[in-house]
Parts: structure tokens; C-alpha cells; sequence
């Protein structure tokens, strides 16, 4: 089976992130303990760089998964923001929105869009929605105007053209219409386009990127601010190698 282009650029990303862990493997490799002691911030880097890698990644896979579509409350999701944020929403987190749709999908391009945004020095976004309508609405404005770029990058090499991003908004609201209007852009949460499809291959990748994400995670608050008399560096090599490998495992899972 063809692979598509999304999956190429997510198996380049997984690939940079494995590569990062190697580098931390190969410097967890010492004749003596003490010599670990004046790796770690080298370890810590690498770790870093291949956490960050493996986030972006989960994002961008995540809004071309297959949707997970439910009734949920746009103002419930707001309100508990560590689960599912949806920046920018100015709505009252105490007046239910219901909507249907794919509540971290939808979080996800939302967060594509502000983070894209080219704003006046000093201005941000803000975004007003529209509940009372037959097809609810989101308005997203600035008061000296935004641009929008041709391409919305989760980071570099992995990137949503406007069409592109049109599509999965589409899927996350099951038919909403993204729509450039002079007070800025007009995001519909429910409509009358066509869903279309989305990667099983890129459905597969989610979980075992989202664990080994997981796994790096954890890893930064337990030895990421290593102290000699917090642990013993037999406990940090210890806790740096279970990492490393089962980050490792879980990449390779991904890739496979």
C-alpha cells in the first residue's frame, strides 16, 4: 500500500525523535557512574529535543485521525482546558454550548490557527461565538486586522495548506465551513460539507506517539532537574535508560 505524504512527513518527524534518544542511549554508555554526572544536561537536551518532536507530531496525527465524533459542551471544554484546550474562546464557561464534533480535533486547528496568526505589535487574537444560530459559529477577529499564512505549521516539515486545513476542520465539526469575511475568519461547527475521509494509517500512529510521548514527559519531572543529593547516579542512569528504551519501543511501534 502507497504511503501518503502526511505519513512521510510524520515518519521523518519519529525519526529525528529516535534519533535524539540514540544519541541519549550512547551517553548513557560510561565505564564509571561519575561520568554520567557531567552528561546529564547533554542528556536533558537530547530528551528535550525528541519530546518536543513527538508532541508536534501527536498533534498533526491527531487532527487527520479518524474523528471520534460526540455530543460535548464547547464551554465544558473551555473550562477545563488541561484536557482538551481550546485557546482564544471568549464565551461564558458557565452557559452550556453543545456541539457535535471531535472536541480535540477541533482544539487542535484552533490552536493551529492563533498560533499562525501574523498580528500589529501588542494586539492578539480574539474569537466570539455565536451560539444562538441554527448553525453555531465561530468568528475569530483582531482589531487591527490578521493575516493568515498559505501554509499552518505544527512545526517545520509538517504543515496544513489553507485547503488542507479547511478539510480537517470540516471533519472535526462534521461539515463546518471555514470562511475569510473582513471582520477575519468565520469557523462553522457544524454544516452541510461532505466529511471526508481520514488515514487509517495515521489513526495507527496516534497511541504508541502519544505514549512515547507520555513516557518523555514523566521523564522530565522525575530526572530532569537532577540534584546529587536527590538521587544517586545509579538511580538516574536507571531512570534514564527505562526511558530511553521504552520511548524507543514505542517509536518503533509507530514506524512499524
Amino acid at each position: 500500500m502507497a504511503v501518503i505524504p502526511e505519513q512521510q512527513a510524520v515518519e521523518r518527524q519519529l525519526r529525528m525523535a529516535r534519533g535524539c534518544l540514540i544519541k541519549a542511549r550512547n551517553l548513557l554508555d560510561v565505564n564509571e557512574l561519575h561520568e554520567l554526572d557531567h552528561r546529564v544536561p547533554e542528556l536533558d537536551t537530547h530528551l528535550r529535543d525528541a519530546y518536543h518532536l513527538l508532541e508536534d507530531s501527536r498533534r498533526y496525527l491527531t487532527v487527520h485521525r479518524q474523528p471520534q465524533y460526540q455530543e460535548y459542551d464547547l464551554a465544558k471544554v473551555v473550562r477545563r482546558g488541561a484536557e482538551h484546550p481550546v485557546p482564544l474562546l471568549n464565551i461564558d464557561p458557565n452557559k452550556p454550548c453543545f456541539v457535535d464534533g471531535d472536541p480535540e480535533q477541533t482544539a487542535q486547528c484552533l490552536r493551529l490557527i492563533r498560533d499562525s496568526a501574523r498580528l500589529r505589535a501588542g494586539e492578539s487574537l480574539a474569537a466570539d461565538l455565536y451560539r444562538e444560530e441554527a448553525l453555531p459559529y465561530i468568528v475569530v477577529r483582531a482589531a487591527g486586522g490578521f493575516e493568515l499564512p498559505e501554509f499552518f505549521e505544527f512545526r517545520p516539515g509538517l504543515e496544513l495548506s489553507r485547503t488542507a486545513l479547511a478539510e480537517r476542520w470540516a471533519v472535526a465539526t462534521r461539515g463546518g465551513e471555514i470562511e475569510f469575511i473582513p471582520e477575519g475568519l468565520l469557523l462553522g461547527l457544524k454544516g452541510p460539507l461532505a466529511v471526508p475521509d481520514s488515514s487509517e494509517a495515521l489513526t495507527r500512529m496516534v497511541a504508541p506517539v502519544r505514549r512515547a510521548g507520555e513516557i518523555l514527559r514523566a521523564w522530565r519531572g522525575a530526572t530532569g532537574h537532577y540534584d546529587p543529593g536527590y538521587a544517586s547516579l545509579e538511580d538516574v542512569a536507571r531512570l534514564y535508560e527505562k526511558a530511553v528504551t521504552e520511548a524507543l519501543a514505542s517509536i518503533d511501534q509507530a514506524l512499524a
